[in-house]
């Protein structure tokens, strides 16, 4: 996923391009990279993203990354939300929470004042 991303391309299309040259600069940040991972920084903070419920969300440092468990999270909101008007969701991050619960429940929208 990360030489995929610092090549700008798909992950299939590795193996498919396998043979060609790598520039410097990109083996150099793909190298950079795998030492972070290995001293536990989070993939998804290098690549600046994190699919989360068949959407993909913009990370960084100042936000939570999405995690598989936050799904039941989401599926117990939008239960409970359906005999709701309102649901507030406050300081969670990368805002995934919000932003499935308002694609799933149209009536829903959000506000960020």
């Amino acid at each position: 996923m990360i030489l995929a991303n610092i090549l700008n391309i798909k992950r299939e299309e590795l193996t498919i391009r396998s043979n060609e040259e790598i520039k410097e600069m990109q083996k150099n940040e793909f190298t950079n990279s795998i030492y972070k991972v290995a001293k536990g920084y989070p993939v998804e903070y290098i690549l600046g993203k994190k699919e989360f419920m068949k959407m993909t969300f913009l990370v960084n440092e100042n936000v939570l990354i999405p995690r598989a468990d936050t799904e039941i999270l989401v599926e117990e909101v939008l239960e409970l939300s359906k005999s709701r008007d309102k649901v507030l969701e406050l300081c969670t991050g990368s805002g995934a929470i919000r932003n499935i619960t308002c694609k799933i429940w149209k009536r829903f929208r959000h506000n960020n004042d």
